[in-house]
């Protein structure tokens, strides 16, 4: 997947994905996304970036409500917000990418950017939304709820918002109450098959804590 993420970044690195200081570093150390997986490429979660001095002071950053992801495509066929099902797509089994920086307008919504994919046997994802896999694995029915996938929290709309259904490797369920604040919503936790999700399930299951 390395030649892929680089793709994707090339893409994504000409669009700010949050609000940041002048301290901030200008660009990430590119080598650091060798071991990332797609999904963090596309959502812009890059964790480490050089520095010749740790900057210890506070600061405060707003994250954008809209994030201007590229618009993927998988054998031609568009997938609205299937970032998680890449991240599980095999390599090997690519045929060809290609990455362009042209935007496109789908349903209302402006991709900046274009990733057209090309696998080399048939690729027919059974799609689930993030409100129909509420109603099917947890009991939290009309309950208020917050999403995250593999660590990334979905800011879209539950019912508009697709994963496909056989790249998922754990669903974790909490909520989170706080009466003063008068707070009451579920907090749904999907892991996807990524690598590093399974090699970390199996680490978990050696040390007896599963």
């Amino acid at each position: 997947m390395k030649f892929l993420l680089l793709a994707v970044f090339c893409i994504c690195s000409t669009h700010t994905f949050c609000q940041s200081t002048s301290n901030s570093p200008k660009s990430p150390n590119t080598s650091l996304l060798k071991n990332k997986t797609l999904n963090e490429g596309l959502t812009g979660k890059i964790d480490q970036f050089p520095t010749n001095k740790l900057d210890t002071n506070l600061i405060i950053l707003y994250q954008k409500k809209e994030i201007n992801n590229p618009a993927i495509f998988v054998n031609g066929k568009f997938l609205p917000g299937q970032y998680s099902i890449l991240s599980t797509l095999n390599s090997n089994d690519i045929d060809s990418l290609t990455a362009t920086k042209d935007s496109i307008v789908i349903d209302n919504i402006v991709y900046y950017g274009q990733i057209r994919l090309k696998t080399k046997h048939p690729f027919n994802p059974v799609l689930i939304s993030l409100q129909t896999l509420k109603e099917k694995y947890t009991n939290l029915k009309n309950k208020s709820s917050i999403f995250m996938i593999d660590g990334v929290i979905i800011n879209a709309e539950s019912d508009k918002y697709f994963v496909a259904e056989a790249s998922l490797l754990r669903i974790i369920i909490e909520n989170v109450q706080n009466t003063k604040e008068n707070i009451d919503l579920g907090l749904i936790k999907i892991l996807t098959k990524t690598e590093t999700n399974i090699s970390d399930l199996q680490k978990i299951r050696i040390r007896g804590k599963e």
